[in-house]
């Protein structure tokens, strides 16, 4: 995984450095301080299993795609309601 062009780079040699972007990163480490993950190795780990199987598994992959939506559709309502809720009280959240 270290050489790009080469044939290692397929080929993991232990402790490897994956760059991932910031927003990535943080994703990643909030589950961990949540304590719903051990390490960064098992959001990884889950997060690629989860891929795989919704890859080889078109139910699958529709399944996560409305779960995925039905969670972001719940978050905004959520956001409402926070929303309703500062502006009845006169609070801003600060």
């Amino acid at each position: 995984m270290t050489k790009r062009g080469g044939a290692d780079h397929d080929r993991p040699t232990g402790a490897e450095t994956i760059r991932v972007p910031p927003e990535v990163a943080s994703a990643v480490l909030e589950r961990v301080r949540s304590g719903l993950y051990r390490d960064t190795d098992e959001v990884l780990t889950l997060a690629m299993q989860l891929m795989t199987w919704a890859e080889g598994n078109p139910t699958g992959k529709r399944q996560l795609l409305k779960f995925a939506m039905e969670a972001g559709i719940a978050d905004a309502k959520g956001q409402e309601v926070v929303e309703r809720m500062r502006a009845r009280t006169g609070r801003d959240g600060a």
